[in-house]
């Protein structure tokens, strides 16, 4: 938040919001052995080019799976000790944020300002809008572009997480 606050074009502060790393992940895989170079598009896209995801459960695939991505994948999305990580980062939301994300997990397809204030049952206001601005600060929520407004989607680790682990607080 402090950091968003001190950036501009003409100040020093600068952030940098990488998204999937695309070809680099796919060398991460390589360094960490991996051999299937024909499942790595599908193991990529399921944890959403995330470097540190993907480092996590590399070590898996070659500790429990001998290497096979296959095998892995036929398992559904496993989070292994990717789930530590999610959890300090969700210990640090307000209940609004973990009452939005659960919102987004329940839903299929991306979705709208309208629909998720309508999930959480709640009228629009600046403290839902700061909500939605720290899950997208926080790279836990994803803007995906559509024809007439922004759309909201979870990568599928944090769906899945949200799912299994968390449950949501009462307001």
């Amino acid at each position: 938040k402090e950091i968003a606050a001190l950036e501009s074009q003409n100040q020093s502060v600068r952030s940098l919001k990488l998204g999937s790393l695309g070809e680099a992940a796919v060398e991460i895989l390589k360094n960490k052995g991996l051999s299937e170079e024909g499942e790595y598009s599908q193991l990529i896209e399921a944890y959403s080019g995330n470097p540190l995801a993907l480092k996590i459960v590399t070590t898996t695939i070659n500790d429990m799976f001998g290497g096979s991505i296959a095998n892995f994948l036929r398992n559904g999305l496993f989070l292994g000790d990717y789930s530590d990580t999610l959890s300090r980062q969700f210990h640090r939301l307000s209940a609004l944020e973990i009452q939005l994300l659960h919102g987004m997990a329940k839903e299929v397809k991306p979705v709208g300002c309208e629909n998720l204030y309508s999930n959480i049952q709640r009228d629009r206001d600046s403290e839902l809008l700061e909500a939605l601005e720290s899950l997208l600060r926080r790279s836990l929520i994803e803007t995906v572009p559509a024809e007439s407004e922004t759309l909201f989607a979870l990568q599928p680790a944090i769906k899945k997480y949200l799912m299994s682990v968390v449950r949501l607080p009462k307001l």
